[in-house]
């Protein structure tokens, strides 16, 4: 009988380091997905908010409040979107948005 008992206990040990890392890898798939959507959540949310911001500055150029606050969104899209800091380039590539929405205001004068 002791050789039964130890038997169906290696099967059920078997069983469990099989089923255990499949439970875990699926587990942490389930997490690295759902942190990825998220973060395309949070990023297409940023993206939304520095065009709506841009579209508010064409439609008042030489508002100074408008222009900072196309500035401000745009620095927290692209520190969503990096996951950190904003580069020199991506503030080169904010102020050519920022200029390119006030250009008609500049070309009525």
């Amino acid at each position: 009988m002791n050789t039964d008992a130890s038997n169906g206990m290696a099967c059920l040990v078997g069983f469990g380091c099989f089923v255990l890392p499949v439970l875990f890898i699926v587990g942490f798939a389930v997490v690295v997905f759902r942190m990825r959507a998220n973060k395309q959540r949070r990023e297409q949310e940023a993206w939304r908010a520095y065009q709506d911001s841009l579209v508010r500055l064409r439609e008042n150029p030489r508002s100074a409040e408008h222009r900072e606050e196309a500035l401000r969104m745009g620095r927290i899209y692209y520190s969503v979107r990096t996951g950190g800091g904003v580069s020199a380039a991506q503030e080169l590539g904010m102020a050519n948005d920022i200029n390119a929405a006030c250009a008609h205001a500049h070309q009525t004068e």
